[in-house]
């Protein structure tokens, strides 16, 4: 009983049974409306070729006197006197009509060899009619044939009326029989139509229904290494059709959501791995603080404020380790801004900014205008993190040249400079070399240069300059301004 009730509920009903369903009903009603009109026409034609035999019947001519000599009975003969003729081996052969005659008197003549027309009052009624007339009307034969008949007043004027009947009951038959092929017809397209529907709809939603399958499999297992295969694969340059566009479109959204599920997978473990550190060594500074407080005895001379300073250092760089992992969390999660942007004016922001954390080193600036499509703070804040890492590594008293040309920024320092091998790692999350762990930092400066860099569609690159030093090179595409 459920079932019964959710297939009477149309919303309830699947997508390819509710096509299949309307493409059947189109389908029903354009045949029935075919068939109606065939039906129509063919019974207007047959009839209007019964009607125009009956106008022009030869018994439609006028009798001659009940005293005349029998008339010829030839095929181009006109109609006898049936009063006087209905008991004459001679009288004239009905063929495709029954005539009778109807006197002025009410007396009815017909030739008893044929079926009778079944008279109405109306026909005898006609006598007093216009002279010459005729009119048409159904009828039926006695022996239950149905019949079109036509009723002429005689042209002589003296009251007679001839009654010509033709037996349609052939006309009848074949109209039923058209009626019966129709509806046949119908019954039997609405059945291929159903059948052609369901299987061209199938066939047509094969693919959603693949597609709402994988979808189905990411929602349960959460696993988004599933990639749905598109009935067409898209050429370059080619939009394709709907459904190839949406398998695209489907495989490209779960490649990203892979790749930053595993880029957020990989964030968390390095961050818990960077962070162990800083937070044992704040651990065990303080139980030995708290282990000497209640002991009673206090550290040697200068050891407390060593270990005080230890904690502070400890603690600006756990703050410092927490502000990058939350701008690398939020460079991870921004989307591509589509708003344009100076980024000569952001690379003279980030310089300002440089000059205002070192005394002892001096920039020498060239910038070339250009215009990107992108996030301004995130630009700003890459190139703060190259400036930074120059900083970091320029011995004092050196320069620090920053150039901007053409959309490549070139941060080249005067330090102790790197291998290539270095160069690649340098932009890898937490990486630090062998020679920077005793200096500040967390590792992850270079690593959110790199994430701006393929956010904004460019690249970054670390590598030893000529003489000495190092270069790190930001290159974003864009166009001059104007």
């Amino acid at each position: 009983m459920t079932r019964t009730r959710a297939l009477l509920r149309p919303r309830r009903w699947s997508v390819r049974t509710r096509l299949a369903a309307v493409s059947t009903v189109s389908a029903t009603v354009g045949l029935s409306v075919a068939g109606v009109v065939a039906y129509v026409v063919t019974s207007q034609v047959l009839h209007e070729q019964v009607d125009d035999s009956l106008r022009t019947a030869p018994a439609s001519k006028p009798f001659s006197g009940p005293d005349s000599p029998p008339p010829d009975t030839g095929p181009d003969s006109g109609p006898a006197d049936l009063c006087s003729l209905t008991e004459s081996a001679s009288a004239p052969s009905p063929g495709l009509f029954t005539v009778e005659l109807i006197r002025a008197d009410g007396t009815v003549c017909s030739d008893p060899e044929t079926p009778a027309i079944e008279l109405q009052a109306s026909d005898f009624e006609a006598a007093g009619g216009q002279v010459g007339s005729t009119e048409l009307r159904d009828g039926r034969f006695d022996n239950g044939h149905r019949a079109r008949v036509a009723i002429v007043v005689r042209a002589d004027g003296n009251g007679d009326v001839i009654v010509i009947g033709r037996d349609i009951q052939s006309t009848v038959n074949v109209l039923n029989t058209l009626a019966l092929a129709l509806a046949g017809v119908i019954v039997l397209g609405a059945a291929i139509a159903l059948l052609l529907s369901r299987w061209s709809t199938g066939a047509a939603l094969r693919p959603i229904t693949r597609f709402t399958r994988v979808a189905e499999q990411i929602a349960e297992t959460g696993s988004l290494d599933h990639e749905f295969v598109a009935p067409a694969a898209i050429v370059a340059g080619e939009k394709g059709d709907e459904l190839s566009r949406l398998a695209h479109a489907f495989n490209k959204m779960t490649t990203v959501l892979a790749d930053a599920q595993l880029r957020q997978r990989r964030l968390v473990a390095d961050a818990g791995h960077e962070l162990r550190t800083p937070l044992s060594s704040l651990r065990a500074n303080i139980e030995l603080l708290r282990k000497t407080r209640r002991l009673g005895r206090g550290l040697p001379e200068g050891e407390e404020g060593r270990l005080l300073d230890d904690l502070s250092s400890q603690a600006i760089e756990l703050s410092s380790l927490i502000d990058d992992l939350a701008e690398l969390a939020a460079t991870d999660t921004t989307a591509d801004a589509e708003e344009p942007v100076r980024l000569d004016l952001c690379v003279e922001r980030a310089v300002h900014r440089a000059r205002s954390r070192t005394a002892d080193h001096t920039f020498e600036v060239s910038l070339s205008p250009w215009l990107v499509t992108g996030n301004a703070a995130s630009l700003e804040r890459a190139a703060v993190n190259l400036l930074d890492n120059a900083i970091k590594f320029s011995p004092p008293r050196t320069t620090i040249d920053v150039t901007l040309e053409e959309g490549t920024l070139r941060v080249a320092d005067r330090g102790t400079g790197l291998s290539v091998e270095e160069g690649r790692r340098a932009f890898e999350r937490f990486w630090r070399s062998a020679r920077a762990r005793a200096l500040p930092g967390s590792g992850l400066g270079l690593s959110i240069v790199s994430d701006v860099a393929h956010h904004h569609g460019g690249r970054a690159s670390l590598e030893p300059r000529p003489g000495g030093g190092a270069v790190a090179t930001l290159h974003l595409p864009g166009r001059p301004p104007g």
